[in-house]
This record gives C-alpha cells, structure tokens and sequence, in this order.
C-alpha cells in the first residue's frame, strides 16, 4: 500500500488553506519537516506547547497542524536554553512535521469566524473589512504562543445552519440571503433568528465558548430592546470596533481588548471580550473536519493536551 508523504499532505492544506492569503507579518504554512517521508498521522491543535509534542511523540503522530504558528518573528537561536528552541529540537529529534494556517484560515469565508457564527447561529453574515480596504489589520497586538507571535484572528463567512464542506463554501445564509463566496477579509457581522435579551445572549455565549466569565462594557449604557445584529472577529480584534459600529451591530464579540478599548464605542455597542482561545478554539474542528475527509490512511487526533494559555480562578 503506498504510503502518503508529509509533502502530500502538505500540498492538499496548501490549496485547502491557501497561505497567500495570510498577512504580511504572518508566517504560516510549512514550517518544520521532510516532505519525503511517509505521514504517519496528524495531531491538531490551536497552539504548538511541550506538551503536544509529547502527546503527539506518545501517539506515534508525525505532523502537527495549528492555527499559531510555533516560529512566528523568527527563532535567532535554537538551543536549549527556553521553550522554543526545546520544542523545535524535540519536533527534529522525533521527526515530526509542523504546519500552521493562521491569518488565511482567519480571511477564508469559512474559517475561524464562520465557524464562531456557525456555533452563535447567526444568518445572514458578511464580512467587516475586505481584504482590500485600505486601512489593514494593525499588527502591534501580540497572541500568546511560542516565538513571540501575534495573531488578530477574522475572517468572513455565510454559516447556514450546516458547516460546508471542507475546501468549499455554502455562499447562501439561513435566510436566503446570498454572499461572494470568493470575497475575503476581517471579521463578521450577522443576525440572531429572534432578538434576545443582552443577559440572555451573553449566558448563551458562555455557554458555546465554555467559559466562567467574560469582560463587557457597561450593559446599561446601551441596552437595546434585544440583541439581534452580533459582530465579531475571533483572537485580537481590537482594530474592528468602527466596523462593528457602522455595521450596526448590537454587540461585538473579540478578545485581548484594552482598558481604554471599552470606552472608544461611547455607549454605541455592547463590546465583549470573551478570551483568545475561546473565540479561536473552534478552529480544531476545521482543520479535524477538512483532514479526516480527505485522508482516511492515517489517524487524525484533535489534541487533548491543548488548553488556553490564560485560566480564569
């Protein structure tokens, strides 16, 4: 039986993920192996910890797909003396390979954002900003992951009651409405079937991301009759509050804001902050969903290692 290679594998999350898509301070992609050698299994995870190495050392997997990328602003030495370079000498040592699809997973129609719209069941979606607005994402945000990264995490897409398939994407939202499936940019903007109250949507949005607590601008400064036009952009989204207001969106759903961030809207939007990890960790599911559909040769594990950098006490 001929076995798949590592580049195989890698040519198909190539055209799947497209990294001409990513931003310019981003590096994702193949970033770690030999394309030659026979893939043995895939681990998935959000970010690439000591910890997922070992899992993926222990269950005899040889490829390790992320959403952050484990060499982010480059690796000037790769020694012993922290994390990073442990981790990259461990990944050679046991031959395992390492690709990552960040921002263009964030600027594909059905990638981190869609996904998030997907499990919020909003319709009727669009995107924020086009990639080809001509103020871009800020890059002075930082993600906390190996190398010193970061990550603004948005994207655009038409969730319809049922995911996509992987590689494709369902252009029509739950209403009817119609979308470019071909457009791309950051962030999302779409509508809850009925209006809700902002206590009863902000319970519902614990609930999906699995999370104790979440950071809000003041409800009584603006508390619409409901909440019904939801904006949001998973990982930093700080940088998208205006298009969340002129969209406007009832309430606009990101992470990593600063203090001073929840004052820009004036009472105009409810802003949230509901964590990095938690607004990206559904981005396993994609990458879990697009490999196991195409590759039944090998074993594709969504890692159980892996949990947010940041725990709430």
């Amino acid at each position: 039986m001929e076995h798949t290679t590592i580049g195989q594998v890698v040519s198909w999350l190539d055209t799947t993920f497209r990294p001409e898509l990513q931003e310019d301070y981003d590096n994702a992609g193949f970033l770690i192996g030999q394309r030659q050698t026979p893939c043995t299994g895939v681990l998935i995870a959000l970010d690439l910890t000591p910890a997922v190495v070992d899992e993926a050392i222990s269950l005899g997997l040889n490829l390790i797909v992320t959403h952050h990328p484990l060499i982010f602003n480059g690796l000037k030495r790769i020694t012993s003396d922290n994390e990073a370079g442990r981790t990259v000498i461990s990944l050679i040592q046991h031959g395992i390979a390492v690709y990552a699809a960040h921002t263009n997973l964030d600027n594909l129609p059905w990638g981190v954002n869609g996904i998030l719209a997907e499990k919020l069941c909003l319709t009727d979606c669009h995107i924020l900003r086009s990639t080809h607005s001509s103020v871009s994402r800020s890059s002075a945000d930082s993600s906390p992951n190996l190398g010193e990264q970061r990550d603004s995490n948005s994207q655009q897409q038409k969730p319809s009651g049922s995911s996509p398939k992987l590689g494709e994407v369902d252009a029509r939202s739950a209403d009817g409405g119609v979308c470019n499936p071909d457009e791309t940019g950051a962030g999302m903007v779409g509508k809850l079937p009925h209006p809700i109250p902002a206590e009863a949507f902000l319970l519902k949005l614990k609930e999906t991301l699995g999370i104790p607590t979440l950071r809000t601008s003041p409800l009584e400064r603006r508390r619409p009759a409901g909440i019904r036009t939801v904006a949001l952009c998973g990982g930093s989204g700080a940088f998208l509050i205006p298009d969340a207001i002129a969209a406007h969106a009832d309430i606009y759903i990101t992470a990593d804001l600063k203090y001073h961030d929840f004052q820009r809207p004036e009472g105009r939007i409810i802003l949230v902050d509901a964590g990095h990890y938690e607004t990206e960790q559904f981005a396993k599911e994609i990458f879990y969903r697009a490999i196991s559909e195409k590759f039944s040769n090998f074993a594709c594990r969504i890692s159980t290692k892996q949990e947010s950098l940041v725990q709430y006490i």
